[in-house]
């Protein structure tokens, strides 16, 4: 499963030690970031106070925005027309609505509209960037059809902008 608190930890350059300390023991810390145990309420919140993160945003993972869920299609909608301006103004206007999105899957598909929208704006280099610290390591079994679609197509143009053409034409 997707564990945020590592990525959280990893993005801000922290180590375990830096973000367990006063809260729980390394040992302890190793556990839950491993997913190997879950903490208490009053430990998830002081570790979301430390990665100066909503508590939120890491316990409620399984929950569903139907806003976000409109403004995810109108994105899709604006990169499938290739509507620069378009997605320019909304990503604009919707800003804080990407911030910190609990909900894992609608989370991925942002990552993926996100790469997308690199991709077509010629921004190679940042779409594989993009592409190896938010999608590659993401598990896609739990993801909806049409989201599945989405990351198949932007894997194969993520591997061939790596030049894996024979990985590339495989998705």
């Amino acid at each position: 499963m997707y564990n945020r608190i590592k990525k959280i930890r990893e993005k801000r350059g922290m180590k375990q030690s830096e973000v367990c300390h006063g809260i729980v023991s390394a040992s302890h810390y190793s556990n839950i970031e491993a997913c190997r145990f879950t903490p208490s309420i009053d430990t998830m919140k002081l570790i979301a106070k430390r990665l100066d993160v909503p508590y939120t945003y890491l316990t409620n993972t399984e929950s569903y925005d139907a806003k976000l869920e409109d403004i995810l299609l109108k994105y899709e909608k604006l990169i499938e027309l290739r509507d620069v301006k378009g997605i320019e103004q909304l990503l604009s206007q919707y800003a804080s609505n990407f911030q910190y999105i609990e909900s894992i899957h609608q989370e991925y598909h942002y990552y993926l509209l996100k790469f997308l929208e690199l991709a077509l704006s010629n921004y190679v280099e940042d779409a594989v960037i993009h592409y190896e610290e938010n999608i590659s390591d993401v598990d896609t079994t739990s993801i909806n059809y049409k989201v599945f679609k989405i990351y198949l197509y932007s894997s194969g143009l993520y591997n061939y902008f790596k030049r894996n053409y024979k990985e590339s034409i495989k998705y």
